[in-house]
């Protein structure tokens, strides 16, 4: 009976943890200077809200040099841009 809890545990204990890396969370200062740094190189002027989830970086209503605002998403390792799609005005 005992080791059915513990594996019980051991299960409950893994989904709960994928759980919360499933969800969006904001950036640490590290990141979000990677991450400014690399919208940048990409030519975006401004930004919204950034948020990490997973393995992706979303970014809304970044502002490119023509004044069109796009929402992105970066790949979390490299910052590479992966999607981006118009937001109308």
């Amino acid at each position: 009976m005992r080791q059915i809890a513990l594996v019980a545990a051991a299960a409950l204990s893994l989904i709960c943890a994928q759980a919360r890396a499933d969800h969006d969370r904001p950036p640490t200062d590290e990141e979000r200077t990677r991450i400014e740094q690399a919208l940048e190189k990409m030519g975006y002027k401004s930004h919204g809200e950034i948020e990490i989830e997973g393995r992706r970086v979303e970014v809304d209503d970044a502002l490119d040099a023509k004044g069109r605002r796009w929402d992105l998403e970066l790949d979390a390792k490299t910052l590479k841009l992966i999607h981006k799609e118009r937001e109308h005005d």
